[in-house]
């Protein structure tokens, strides 16, 4: 009863080439194929279809170019799932000076002895600059754009989801673990450019915090930045159900009540900073560090750090921590994973240093 025009061509991996997706779809009664009219408009869709295709015939036919030259910028190669250059993304790329100061590392009453957390050390943080945020996704898109690149999630068409109420497909643990599973990230196709840039591996964390002039945090870096001189953060309230940061309130992991708004990832901006101006260093997503992991935080500084590191500390919890479970989201507070993962609760900021040139003149007031 309907005529459908439809030429398609499908994107390939934009890693390498410009392959865009052409799609176009036209109904027409087929009470107007019996005049000359709707004979017109046949023709006039034949004659679209074919140049569609001819088009995409033509796309993939082009030659790989070198990332950064004149035509790839031209052709604004779609990175990782993202329909177009998007002038008006927001951007949370805001450096916050955090000062030197005194602080001590780990816990005095460690949750988790077995994880590291109660190596107490006192030691000198120096000064710094953070980003504000964590990394937005409008930020991160537009560094795979201006690269050429996509994320190791999209081109690998996989990634670590949480959702304790699946129903079939492959877990990859038990227990409560197996609310993990594998899948393709499709939420990555509009994402929200408020939200932080989570499914992202530590290469990919690292090589934005260079693009932006900076690098990943140490380990003692980000856990003095999120105790901002406070001697005592590691207190009985981050042990129990907290409202005041995007963590889980409920029955975990089945029954999330969302008192503190969110039932997952909330945006960048969400809830109060800390003493240092810094937004959600603690729940949201886990924070990727510089660090390899070692149960003994002092023989962590002698490992290698390459890319090849069994694993990489994470730090400050996230929307999944429950007392009853992770009850990690604390600045002493330890996990890992290894480099190559990418998951819906992982995200990063990035820190850079502070000459003593400029250092100088904000003490003077310039």
């Amino acid at each position: 009863s309907r005529i459908r025009c439809c030429a398609a061509y499908s994107a390939g991996r934009c890693v390498d080439y410009w392959s865009p997706s052409w799609q176009i779809f036209l109904l027409m009664p087929d009470t107007e194929l019996n005049d000359s009219r709707g004979r017109g408009r046949i023709y006039e869709v034949v004659a679209l279809c074919a140049a569609v295709l001819a088009a995409g015939l033509l796309a993939a036919t082009i030659e790989p170019v070198e990332v950064g030259s004149p035509a790839s910028d031209a052709r604004q190669c779609i990175a990782g799932g993202y329909a177009e250059a998007n002038n008006n993304m927001a951007t949370h790329s805001t450096w916050v000076r955090v000062p030197g100061h005194s602080c001590s590392l780990g816990a005095s009453r460690p949750l988790y002895p077995a994880d590291g957390e109660g190596d107490v050390e006192k030691i000198s943080s120096p000064l710094l600059e953070f980003l504000r945020f964590e990394v937005s996704e409008g930020d991160f898109a537009a560094f795979l754009q201006s690269v050429g690149r996509q994320r190791i999630a999209v081109r690998n068409n996989e990634t670590l989801l949480f959702d304790p109420c699946r129903r079939g497909g492959s877990a990859i643990a038990s227990g409560v673990s197996s609310a993990w599973y594998l899948a393709p990230p499709d939420m990555l196709k509009e994402p929200d450019v408020n939200m932080p840039a989570v499914h992202v591996s530590w290469a990919e964390a690292r090589a934005y915090c260079r693009w932006i002039g900076g690098r990943l945090p140490t380990e003692e870096e980000w856990e003095c930045a999120a105790k901002a001189g406070d001697p005592d953060s590691d207190n009985d309230a981050f042990y129990k159900e907290r409202t005041d940061i995007n963590t889980f309130q409920g029955t975990f992991p089945r029954f999330n009540t969302g008192r503190d708004g969110y039932l997952r990832a909330a945006p960048v901006d969400a809830f109060a900073p800390n003493k240092f101006g810094l937004y959600n260093m603690l729940g949201n997503v886990w924070e990727w560090t510089d660090t390899v992991y070692h149960r003994e935080r002092r023989q962590a500084a002698s490992l290698e750090h390459n890319g090849q590191a069994p694993a990489y500390v994470l730090k400050g919890g996230s929307f999944l921590c429950h007392p009853s479970h992770c009850a990690r989201a604390r600045p002493s507070a330890r996990s890992k994973a290894p480099p190559d993962t990418t998951a819906e609760h992982i995200g990063f900021r990035c820190v850079r240093a502070v000459s003593v040139a400029s250092a100088r003149l904000r003490k003077d007031g310039l």
